[in-house]
């Protein structure tokens, strides 16, 4: 019988959003500890983060007041720190690879969740939203495989680098595990999903977090009084400005951790969700 998801009957079993039965259960219970181990969850991740908040802070500054659109430059700055988890460090400034994987993100991401691929939905719903206009699957297909092709170029690199006492990044991790299953012919371990995992976690950890980003600032500035300036106060009262923010002064930020939930609740970034 043929399936009602198109995404569905393409994948085999493929990647993260795809996996099903034990494969899915096997893959994530590793994709855990993999991240708990380079420090998700853990003030050692703060370092990436602080280092790409600075970048990012000196870009903002360097563009004197002129015109332009934050979220632009919010989306280079998260896939950025993706990046660092996933390949074990982050794209210089300008860096043409870099530009080419958020151009293609852009892309992919472009018109929030009605933007992503159709295949991710039901048939007929992806009849719906193209009748209604509100997909935009041009170009979409062809940048998910530029991304993953970009993957693969940094997995070749990492293979003929691979160090068996250390795991650099993801990527490493994940073709260590490969290595502890290689005579296991039903292994949900292959290179295949380790292109699909990256890729995935390129878009997911990108697109909703600088989305949420750009929300809360835009929340800011239309609300100068009630919300931007107590935060600032708040920040200035507690850290001062002779350094930026760290996860442990959320405990002395009451109105500004309560702000960023107030917001996480109020803006939704997948109503219809992605398939499972």
């Amino acid at each position: 019988m043929d399936d009602k998801f198109t995404l569905k009957k393409k994948a085999q079993n493929i990647g993260t959003s795809k996996f099903n039965g034990k494969a899915w259960k096997q893959n994530r219970n590793f994709l855990l500890t993999v991240f708990e181990d380079l420090g998700f969850g853990k003030p050692s991740i703060e370092d990436h983060i602080m280092e790409e908040l600075q970048e990012l802070i000196s870009q903002l500054s360097n563009t004197a007041g002129c015109l332009i659109n934050v979220k632009d430059y919010i989306t280079a700055s998260v896939s950025n720190i993706i990046a660092a988890v996933m390949f074990g460090s982050r794209f210089e400034t300008g860096e043409t690879t870099h530009k080419c994987l958020v151009k293609h993100l852009k892309n992919i991401l472009d018109g929030g969740e009605f933007g992503l691929p159709v295949e991710t939905k039901p048939k007929w719903l992806s009849r719906v939203m193209a009748s209604l206009r509100l997909n935009k699957p041009e170009g979409k297909r062809e940048s998910w495989l530029a991304i993953r092709e970009l993957v693969r170029e940094k997995i070749t690199e990492h293979k003929n680098t691979l160090n068996p006492d250390w795991n650099r990044d993801f990527i490493d991790g994940y073709l260590q595990k490969m290595r502890e299953h290689h005579a296991d012919p039903t292994s949900p371990f292959s290179e295949e999903n380790l292109q699909e995992h990256t890729a995935e976690f390129l878009l997911s950890g990108t697109g909703p977090l600088s989305m949420r980003i750009s929300w809360v600032l835009h929340i800011c500035a239309h609300n100068p009084n009630s919300v931007q300036f107590k935060i600032q106060k708040e920040i200035d009262d507690v850290v001062g400005r002779h350094r930026p923010p760290t996860w442990e002064d959320r405990k002395e930020m009451p109105f500004t951790l309560a702000a960023l939930k107030e917001a996480l609740r109020w803006i939704s970034v997948g109503t219809i969700g992605c398939s499972r």
